[in-house]
């Protein structure tokens, strides 16, 4: 955290049992994993006040994984945009927690069978908690 400004990295995935995905002419169960990581960027106007806007956006890159039990993984790399909104609340000067609201953007996806970029891509909303903020106490900016 360095003024109104932040950057650091992230990290986030989950597992999806059984998605239908297609690979010619029959449907299939899959279960899916997801997971993407990487630059985490914001800009936190009128830090001074307890409560706040907070802007963030994540850039990444991850993979996308079809497993089915007996079979060999399918794997595709992915890029991921997540540009995100919400309110922050100072709880100490160096932990702020955020209520935020955002959306995923995926490119990349091309060897899932029928799953595609859009499969990927969704609205969300999260709480994110940063901490950081000890150069102010021990540099002179």
């Amino acid at each position: 955290v360095l003024e109104r400004l932040f950057f650091g990295g992230y990290g986030m995935g989950g597992t999806f049992d059984d998605v239908e995905v297609n690979f010619g002419s029959e449907a299939q169960l899959y279960d899916l994993k997801f997971k993407h990581g990487g630059l985490w960027f914001g800009y936190v106007p009128l830090q001074n006040k307890v409560i706040h806007p907070y802007i963030s956006f994540k850039l990444g890159w991850g993979r996308a994984r079809l497993n089915q039990e007996g079979e060999n993984e399918i794997k595709d790399r992915v890029f991921v945009m997540t540009p995100e909104l919400g309110l922050e609340v100072n709880v100490a000067d160096f932990l702020k927690i955020a209520g935020t609201a955002g959306y995923r953007v995926v490119n990349g996806v091309s060897k899932l069978g029928s799953l595609d970029n859009g499969d990927f891509r969704q609205f969300f909303a999260g709480i994110t908690f940063r901490i950081g903020g000890f150069a102010d106490y021990y540099w002179d900016w």
